[in-house]
């Protein structure tokens, strides 16, 4: 090659290099070019929050039109305060840190001081609300400031006459000379007073005992406290009990104890400046579950279906009702917190919701693919049934592995019967019904007859046992049935000689000529009678012996 074609193909490719250098590469398209960021300026530098406050902090970039906008929060201590991605910051605690923000390089700070949210004194109560005390005598006040959680709880004590009396910062009075004076306690903006009479025929309160120093109660319980004070003779002997937290537990005049919350306080009884405390816990009252029961006990589901089993805790009070769901092949079906059961592959699994030591069970059965109930057919196809009975019917599904296998029952008419979930069939009152048991769209039915309850007839009696009418004359026989319910209750009259004394289908004896014979009423097998005697139109019972020398049995009542 010769050196003239050697230079043209050097610059061939030095004007190639050259060209694409210059915008000439792939597609003609030029690089895009990076802005950087110049720097970074937050809408806040410092700040001021309390606990549970948030702030939303801006962070401005320059340039605006800077190629990374993407800003990256950081919190210095995350225990007094946190920051989101979008730069909202959460007061966590007490302290103080920094937020910074960062883009590309560039960075800005805000100090953030988080202090403790405030709660005020509601109100402060001394344990004596009066104090007699001799001269040189000493007591003790205990100030309970409400509520327990307040933040302002630094307490000042003053005396209105220090020459009478004083008050030391732990509550201690000490009595100098004779008088009054009023004794104060201050906190949060709130205070109590206590007025003290100092006096020389004074006899000092040594000390207040109480019959228990600590209680356990449970809520909604109570318990009555003794208070003795020595010596026996002191001159202040009245006793004032205060709860330190009546939301937990409150306190009468009389000691009386009365557990309100879970929770614990102190109950104090002073006397005479002496003060005695007993420590009361109250514990919740324990409720325990007797039984769990499930919406369904079995369930058919295709390869990614869903159903909701509801767990009932009984008693629905219970205290610990929270109920707690497993499977026992979580690779067949799973189910969630709230008994949601979803079918994850064919098989056979368990679910069980457990509560309070009871448990329940759902036999799960999972398919690829659905299979159809043909039909459904039932133990009995009619049942007649009294008043009260039970049946129980049972319901058979074919093919037994089709999908939609569970059946539902349901009657016509429960006024006359009912049937349970399980199939079992109560007769309630006379009358018809249908009982239908449906599985899979398909479904079979019974017929129910409810006859009423035979009630038997005990005995019969009749108004009159015997009678005595001319010919021609009527009387109205009644008949009493026992018991009046009995079902074969319809009275039906007969007379044995008709000739002599015909009985209507009311018990209306008519005397047709003179004789004797018996009208019987009779009802449910039983029966009473009645001898009638007819005299003819003269007063002659012809051809008759008389009344006294007839051997015929006139007896009432028949069994």
């Amino acid at each position: 090659m010769t050196l003239k074609k050697r230079l043209i193909i050097c610059l061939s490719a030095v004007l190639a290099c050259l060209l694409f250098a210059c915008g000439g590469g792939e597609g003609g398209k030029e690089d895009p070019v990076h802005i950087g960021v110049s720097g970074v300026e937050l809408s806040e530098t410092s700040y001021s929050m309390v606990v549970g406050d948030s702030l939303l902090l801006k962070a401005v970039i320059t340039p605006s039109d800077a190629t990374d906008q993407t800003v990256n929060w950081d919190s210095s201590e995350e225990s007094v305060a946190v920051v989101s991605s979008s730069g909202l910051v959460s007061a966590v605690g007490k302290g103080t840190c920094v937020i910074t923000a960062s883009v590309d390089g560039k960075s800005a700070r805000c100090t953030i001081t988080v202090q403790d949210k405030t709660i005020a004194v509601e109100s402060i109560v001394l344990s004596e609300d009066t104090l007699l005390l001799g001269i040189d005598d000493t007591a003790t006040l205990i100030a309970t400031i409400r509520p327990e959680n307040a933040t302002e709880r630094e307490i000042t004590w003053t005396s209105s006459n220090p020459e009478i009396a004083t008050v030391s910062d732990q509550g201690e009075v000490v009595a100098l000379q004779e008088g009054i004076c009023t004794v104060t306690v201050s906190a949060g903006g709130k205070s109590a007073e206590c007025v003290v009479t100092v006096s020389r025929n004074v006899i000092p309160v040594k000390e207040v005992i109480l019959s228990e120093t600590s209680l356990t109660l449970k809520e909604g319980e109570s318990y009555t406290l003794t208070a003795t004070v020595t010596p026996a003779d002191a001159t202040e002997r009245t006793v004032t009990w205060k709860s330190g937290n009546p939301d937990v537990a409150t306190v009468s005049d009389e000691g009386k104890i009365e557990a309100v919350h879970t929770g614990t306080c102190i109950i104090t009884a002073s006397a005479g400046g002496k003060v005695s405390e007993c420590m009361i816990t109250v514990t919740s009252e324990t409720i325990a579950v007797e039984q769990i029961t499930l919406s369904a006990t079995s369930l058919s589901l295709k390869l990614g279906d869903s159903r909701t089993l509801t767990a009932t805790v009984i008693p629905s009070d219970a205290t610990d009702s929270q109920v707690t769901w497993s499977s026992s092949d979580p690779s067949v079906a799973t189910v969630s917190d709230q008994g949601e059961v979803t079918a994850v592959r064919a098989g056979n699994c368990t679910i069980t919701a457990t509560a309070g030591g009871k448990s329940a069970a759902c036999t799960v059965t999972v398919s690829t693919q659905e299979i159809p109930v043909e039909r459904i057919t039932l133990s009995s196809t009619s049942l007649s049934l009294k008043e009260g009975d039970s049946h129980k019917l049972t319901a058979t599904v074919t093919p037994s592995d089709a999908t939609d296998s569970q059946v539902t029952w349901s009657s016509s008419d429960p006024s006359v019967a009912t049937v349970s979930d399980q199939g079992e069939v109560t007769a309630v009152r006379a009358g018809n019904c249908t009982i239908t048991a449906t599985a899979g769209g398909k479904s079979a039915a019974c017929t129910v007859t409810v006859s009423a309850k035979e009630i038997p007839v005990e005995r019969i009696t009749l108004s009159s046992t015997s009678l005595s009418l001319k010919e021609g004359d009527s009387h109205r026989l009644t008949a009493t049935v026992t018991p009046s319910d009995a079902t074969d209750s319809q009275v039906t009259w007969s007379s044995s000689d008709p000739s002599v004394a015909t009985v209507s289908d009311q018990g209306e004896v008519t005397a047709v000529r003179a004789g004797n014979c018996t009208i019987t009423a009779t009802a449910g097998g039983k029966s009473a009678a009645c001898t009638v005697r007819v005299q003819g139109a003269g007063g002659v019972d012809a051809g008759i012996g008389s009344w006294e020398d007839s051997d015929e049995d006139y007896g009432g009542t028949v069994n």
